[in-house]
């Protein structure tokens, strides 16, 4: 049995995965949230898969955005969706019920009340209740400064220590940025805690438990001999998951620091935290690091690491005509984000940042402006491919007229002509594989935790861009994300059209909060131009090459997971 709950959104047990039943229902999105494998399904059906149990110990708060995300996307393209668990009462009640507070801005007892108007045994257990509690209290996304939220994640950790006792090298702990208070590592306005003795790192304001941020510099100035910060677990306390209790010193200097408890403590207001892990105040060092230039104006660039020439020119945006297909689905709409959070909108070229696919794709360039015209362009990979890297086909024939005299050429013909043949080259190209580039999972992953919208920006026809993106197995990946090609705006890369759009897919009013990833020379212009953060990668093009257009330049995506 599946019952719409809502127009196009249905809910049920396993058994609506019938084929009859979908059949009836026209679903065409299916999202799953069980613990257990469930048979493939049939015809053209869009399958996402939440792996949870239905217990205390089960969290699906993380994956609540991501599950709105998964179905608004899907209604706002005229999809009908089927959300189902195993019994059909708890797990897929508390998604269906998260949407709909998600999209009405309602509470978790209205909008469950909403959903049992329709669906009556909609049911979630008392851990997924105070969950939807949660989700409603920061704003329907994740908000990791929020308390109640660091305290559930304290909860799920103990969880996993009580019956995860076979697997305690498994546990979570919580990683530290680099060490590094004045470069692009650091995190911006959290304070940083430190060893007294020896300056270690320990800590930041996003692991404090036992009081706000703005109350964390008050108890550093008079500390009483007790006073404590209570925390959650951090990688470099690994060792304590051997034994119940115990102390806790630093792992650079062997100082005692304080102690731990997996049955819990209570701090001097009578709080309990289960499990407890307490740092004393007298043997920490607070440190407020100021704002990084290359962030606090980030047009200028990182120092070191290069800045746009004296008398660049970067074009400006033209004013696109959008419609409904452009418009930002309710369901990833939501309050501001956290004052903490450095960037609400992420967006990532697809060749050469997400997908080692770069050079096929400039030799496919290559290789089809040689079949439509004749002309046997200077093809050294990459550096016969600089002045064209990042422009879309159009700009990339109109460049090699120019440059090479081909005075014959009618520029829009040839691109024309020339798309239809890069396809097909381009497939041959990489028939053996594309591999996703590290770091790709983890950046888009953390962005979705966080509520950060994602967005693809290409030059690439959008049937390359795809192929790239499933033959690397990111296709479920970018699900729900905007996906941007250079032939669907007026101008390509270096004008801004292309992220201009994207950002406002993806419902960014303010670019200056949006990081954008590259990793070609135009392609950063065109960010910057924009009004976003510009980053190049140097997965391509080396580091020298992408410094004097980036604002900054790292060696992988894995070194931006933590900025959301």
């Amino acid at each position: 049995m599946a019952v719409e709950v809502v127009p196009g959104l249905y809910i049920g047990s396993i058994e609506a995965l019938d084929r009859e039943v979908l059949r009836e229902r026209r679903i065409t999105h299916v999202l799953t949230v069980m613990n257990c494998l469930v048979d493939k399904l049939h015809g053209e059906i869009t399958h996402k898969h939440i792996y949870v149990p239905d217990d205390f110990t089960g969290n699906l708060l993380i994956h609540l955005p991501t599950c709105v995300e998964f179905i608004g996307d899907a209604l706002t393209i005229g999809g009908h969706v089927l959300v189902h668990c195993y019994a059909g009462i708890s797990r897929s009640s508390t998604v269906v019920t998260a949407y709909v507070m998600a999209t009405d801005s309602l509470s978790r007892s209205a909008a469950l009340k909403k959903v049992r108007k329709r669906y009556p045994i909609a049911c979630p257990n008392p851990s997924f209740v105070q969950q939807l509690r949660l989700f409603h209290a920061m704003g329907y996304r994740i908000d990791p400064y929020n308390s109640d939220y660091k305290m559930f994640k304290l909860r799920q950790k103990n969880n996993q220590y009580k019956f995860g006792s076979a697997i305690l090298s498994e546990m979570q702990f919580a990683v530290l940025p680099r060490d590094e208070e004045d470069g692009p590592h650091a995190l911006v306005g959290d304070n940083l805690y430190r060893c007294r003795p020896c300056g270690c790192l320990l800590a930041t304001s996003l692991h404090i438990l036992s009081c706000t941020k703005e109350d964390e510099a008050a108890l550093f100035q008079e500390p009483c001999e007790d006073t404590s910060l209570f925390v959650e677990p951090v990688r470099w306390m690994e060792g304590v998951s051997g034994s119940v209790d115990g102390k806790l010193h630093c792992p650079q200097c062997g100082t005692s620091l304080g102690s731990f408890s997996w049955a819990g403590m209570q701090d001097d207001k009578g709080t309990w935290y289960v499990p407890a892990f307490k740092l004393r105040v007298r043997s920490l060092d607070i440190v407020q690091p100021t704002v990084p230039p290359w962030l606090r104006s980030p047009r200028l660039g990182a120092p070191g690491m290069g800045s746009p020439k004296i008398g660049d020119q970067v074009p400006s945006p033209v004013p696109q005509q959008r419609g409904t297909d452009a418009t930002r689905p309710p369901a990833a709409t939501g309050a501001a984000g956290p004052a903490g959070r450095r960037f609400d909108c992420l967006v990532l070229d697809c060749e050469g940042v997400m997908v080692d696919s770069a050079k096929a794709a400039c030799i496919a360039l290559s290789l089809s402006i040689l079949s439509v015209t004749g002309f046997d362009a200077p093809h050294e990979y990459p550096q016969d491919y600089l002045d064209v890297w990042g422009m879309d086909l159009r700009d990339c024939v109109q460049h090699y007229k120019d440059k090479f005299d081909r005075t014959a050429w009618n520029v829009d013909d040839v691109a024309r002509r020339a798309v239809a043949e890069m396809g097909p080259i381009y497939r041959e190209l990489t028939s053996d594989g594309i591999e996703a580039l590290p770091g790709v999972v983890d950046l888009v992953e953390a962005a979705k935790r966080g509520g950060v919208p994602v967005g693809v920006g290409s030059s690439c026809a959008p049937e390359c861009v795809m192929h790239g993106l499933k033959a690397a197995g990111l296709e479920g990946l970018i699900h729900g994300c905007a996906v941007v090609s250079g032939q669907q705006v007026a101008r390509g890369k270096p004008a801004p059209d292309m992220f201009v759009e994207a950002l406002t897919r993806l419902g960014c009013s303010d670019p200056s909060r949006a990081m954008v990833v590259e990793g070609a020379i135009h392609g950063l212009r065109a960010a910057k131009a924009a009004g976003a953060l510009a980053v190049g990668v140097s997965t391509s093009l080396p580091r020298d090459v992408l410094e004097p257009h980036a604002d900054i330049v790292v060696d992988s995506l894995e070194e931006l997971v933590q900025f959301f």
